[in-house]
Order: C-alpha cells, then sequence, then structure tokens
C-alpha cells in the first residue's frame, strides 16, 4: 500500500523579521505558496509560544505537579493559531488531503518532512494543532534541516546497531527515575557490552564531555542531561552538570556538536530534561548540529521536558524503533507510535511534554541491534 507523503521547504523571510518563505512540493516540483506578511512579525509569535510553554511547564514541574491536559484548549489553543497563521492554505489542505486519505484507505500515518533552514528550527511543527490534532501525532514527522556545513545522509537505511553508549547527566535525576534509566535498554541485546553507561553505578563519577567524543563508535548515543539554559542573551546550552564552575567540561553547545565527528553515524537522541521548575520553556534544539557532526539521525526535545516523562519515554520510544527481532520499524513511524501511547494513557496524561520530541534525519532509518 503506497503511502501519503507531504513535503514542505521552510527558507528564511524575504523581509527581517517576516513570515518564511514556504515551498509546497507537488507533482515533481517545488511551488511558491508563501504567504503574504501578517501585522504580527515572527519574533513575537515565538516569544508568545516561548512564554506559554514556560508557564505551562512551570505548573507541570511544581511540587506537587498542576495538571496540563495536552489536549485541554487551554494548552493547545496557541499551537492552532499559529497553525493556521504560519500555514498557507495550500498547505493546510495538503496535510488535510493526506491525513483523510490514509485514513479513509486504514494505511500507514502519513510522512510530514520539513526541508527547513536554520531560521525556522525553532518552530514547534510537531506541536501545530490541525483542529483535529498535533501534527506529531497525525503525521511522522522528519526534520530536514538545510545547511552549509558538509554532511551526508547517505548509506544503508537499515542500521546494525553493535554497541549503544547511555550517558546521564549529574544531578538530574532523582533514585526512582535514576533506577529507571539504567533500565532504558534491557532486553534489546544480550551481547556481553552491548550498552556503556556513563556513570556505570560503581564509582558514580559523572560523564563530562568526553564521554560523548568516546561515543563516536556506538550506534546510538542516548544522552539525558539538564537543557534550556542560558547566561544573559547567550546561546542555549545543554550541560553534564549545571553546579559544576568547569562549565566548559560540561557543556553541550552547537559547536560542541558539530565538531564531534561520530564515526558510525549514529542516533544521537538528547533528553533535555528541565533543571528546575522556572526553566525557560525554550524552542531551540541542537538537530542540524549534531547532524553535521555526524549522526545520521537526531531526536531532541524543542523544549525541557520533565524528569518523569524523559525516562519513561524513551524506553517507549526503544521499544517501538527495535520492535521484534525480524521487523524493525522506521524511526519516524517508531516516534509518533510512542507518542501515540502516551496519549491513549491511561491515565489521561496531564504533562504534554511527551509532544515535544521531533526527529531529525531520513524518516525511513531502521535501528536493529545485534
Amino acid at each position: 500500500m503506497s503511502r501519503e507523503v507531504v513535503q514542505v521547504m521552510v527558507l528564511p523571510p524575504v523581509v527581517p523579521d517576516g513570515l518564511p518563505q514556504i515551498f509546497l512540493f507537488e507533482d515533481g516540483i517545488w511551488r511558491d505558496v508563501t504567504v503574504p506578511q501578517v501585522t504580527e512579525n515572527l519574533s513575537s509569535m515565538r516569544t508568545r509560544i516561548e512564554q506559554h510553554l514556560s508557564t505551562l511547564m512551570a505548573n507541570v514541574g511544581r511540587t506537587p505537579p498542576v495538571p496540563v491536559p495536552p489536549q485541554g484548549a487551554g494548552f493547545r489553543t496557541p499551537f492552532r493559531t499559529l497553525y493556521q497563521t504560519l500555514l498557507p492554505i495550500d498547505v493546510r489542505n495538503e496535510l488535510k488531503r493526506a491525513a483523510d486519505a490514509a485514513q479513509a484507505a486504514g494505511g500507514p500515518a502519513p510522512l510530514l518532512q520539513i526541508f527547513l533552514s536554520a531560521t525556522a528550527e525553532w518552530i514547534p511543527w510537531e506541536l501545530l494543532h490541525d483542529g483535529t490534532d498535533f501534527l506529531g501525532l497525525r503525521f511522522s514527522v522528519a526534520r530536514l534541516p538545510i545547511v552549509r556545513q558538509q554532511t551526508s545522509v547517505r548509506g544503508p537505511r537499515t542500521r546494525t546497531v553493535s554497541a549503544v553508549h547511555s550517558i546521564l547527566a549529574s544531578s538530574v535525576l532523582g533514585a526512582m527515575e535514576q533506577a529507571q534509566w539504567a533500565t532504558t535498554f534491557d532486553g534489546f541485546s544480550n551481547v556481553p557490552g552491548w550498552e556503556r553507561r556513563s556513570p556505570n553505578g560503581q564509582n558514580g563519577a559523572g560523564p563530562t564531555l568526553n564521554e560523548i567524543e568516546q561515543a563516536k563508535a556506538a550506534g546510538i548515543v542516548h544522552v539525558t542531561c539538564h537543557g534550556g539554559l542560558r547566561e544573559g542573551q547567550g546561546p542555549f546550552f545543554w550541560t553534564l552538570d549545571h553546579l559544576n564552575p568547569q562549565f566548559y567540561d560540561y557543556r553541550i553547545t552547537a559547536d560542541f556538536a558539530e565538531s564531534v565527528q561520530f564515526d558510525a553515524r549514529p542516533l544521537v537522541f538528547g533528553n533535555a530534561c528541565a533543571s528546575n521548575a522556572t526553566d525557560l520553556g525554550a524552542l531551540h534544539g541542537f538537530g542540524s548540529s549534531f547532524m553535521i557532526g555526524g549522526a545520521l539521525n537526531f531526536i531532541g526535545t524543542l523544549a525541557p521536558i520533565t524528569k518523569t516523562t524523559a525516562v519513561t519515554f524513551a524506553r517507549r520510544f526503544y521499544e517501538e524503533l527495535f520492535g521484534t527481532p525480524a521487523t524493525p520499524v522506521a524511526i519516524a513511524d517508531a516516534l509518533r507510535q510512542a507518542k501515540e501511547r502516551f496519549a491513549a494513557g491511561p491515565p489521561p496524561s496531564t504533562d504534554p511534554s511527551y509532544l515535544f520530541y521531533c526527529l531529525y534525519g531520513p524518516p525511513d532509518t531502521t535501528y536493529k541491534p545485534v
């Protein structure tokens, strides 16, 4: 059965702080469907969405947490508005057609590929709401960054994972969450030493950036760390130890991600957790940077997420990704299916951060443990 595919290209605006140029791939050609400039500029849209996420996720992070149902009108309305303001009517019509056709045929969920420039990476594509649901649940979404630096997505799409390196930042998880983190890859391979964990549970020493560089040969590099941090108006960063004054040994920046030079073209999974309830709901990530650094695929969060969701979602994602030994699942589908499991409950989710995960790179890649 053929699959519905929608391809959109997003380029920088033609006027400063204007809406991006948007092209729709139709019948073998890219068609310019860019909407006329509206009164609100792009930076004000970004600020409004960041403030919305920051306020709601601060409530989720309280003790006890304040429920924020992701399907509630209070959470989804700004993303419905952004969907209507940002996307041209031609794109909205094509998305509706593809989603309706897939549902009517009873086939796989449609695939949405977004070829995007760096100026459009902050846009929460997966959270845009079409009036029926979030795009990250309606579609298997893949972001394909447009970059200047040389990188490559060539090579086989069927990947054999000979090693996994799981890295946990210092003081990011509580005792129960850390115990759950340690089981993320349990049962997927019976090869001794297939998974390497840092810290390893013996000496408890926290990892540094060296641990990521030492994972160059791994097929999957899984990083659970502090996210959404910045100093003043400087760039955002992740960190493996937000309390250590030797910050240069621990900060994960875009420059660091671009310079890693992974050897095995791995999947890099970045679980960027909120350090406290007041962390900014920043719309950012390092997807294109890690791809420049050698990753074939990157999965990360467009804003800091809760620690409980971080460890639970990761396990569910890998269960979907690895599938059965004979039938691994394409990575874009695995990510959407993991989100669907959260959305389906029970119990009904009151933490929307499972919707924040996004995929960079080829959507059809499969990863099979040895």
